[in-house]
């Protein structure tokens, strides 16, 4: 898992220990570890030309991740 401050919250620690499971995080500035870091990239750079044409967010979101999975 990244560094992401949102991954090391208490709550975040409850659910992993509750699900026993354990974390790795991975070394900071490591996106080549991490994969879908590419993946990320690819729909903001898709996303913000259109930001201001939608209204829904998850909508145009959505519609952004169909689109690049239907062009592989």
């Amino acid at each position: 898992m990244d560094n992401a401050t949102f991954h090391k919250t208490p709550k975040t620690k409850e659910l992993i220990d509750n699900a026993r499971c354990r974390l790795l995080y991975l070394p900071t500035y490591s996106p080549d570890l991490n994969p879908i870091e590419h993946c990320w990239n690819t729909i903001k750079s898709r996303l913000r030309p259109l930001m201001h044409k939608y209204t829904d967010l998850q909508l145009l979101v959505g519609n952004t991740i169909m689109e690049i999975y239907h062009s592989f």
